[in-house]
């Protein structure tokens, strides 16, 4: 799971940050790394309740030079006995604490929380082909 997040993190680090100088692009992600340690205590909280068979996040990093704003995407998934479900996606800038853009799933009975910067969205996709134009936007 570790070298999977590590590949994530470099495969992310590397696509689309050329114009980014290295300083900053390792700034970001030694930022998002101990964002990531600092949670590991909730998350091994989690994974000891007897309903949950695995709580897990999916971090990334990206660095985008022209706004100087390191980005940190967290995709968090809960597996229970009957199913993987995603409780949400969300992008932060990473030194700031700001939310830039977030989705929750539609659940039991709510509808989807959707939004990219003041923009609101209405389902995955939009939200994912909304946070990619905004965190590589040159």
């Amino acid at each position: 799971m570790k070298t999977l997040i590590a590949a994530l993190i470099l495969i992310t680090a590397a696509w689309g940050e050329q114009n980014a100088p290295l300083g900053q692009q390792k700034m970001c992600m030694e930022q998002v790394n101990k964002l990531v340690e600092a949670r590991q205590e909730f998350r091994a909280q989690m994974n000891a309740n007897p309903n949950i068979i695995t709580f897990s996040y999916t971090d990334t990093n990206h660095f985008n030079p022209r706004a100087r704003i390191c980005y940190w995407t967290t995709r968090t998934q809960v597996q229970t006995p009957d199913r993987l479900r995603l409780l949400g996606i969300s992008i932060t800038d990473a030194f700031q604490g700001d939310t830039a853009a977030e989705f929750e799933p539609a659940a039991d009975g709510r509808e989807a929380f959707c939004f990219v910067e003041a923009l609101r969205c209405h389902s995955e996709k939009e939200f994912l082909t909304l946070a990619f134009r905004m965190r590589y936007r040159k």
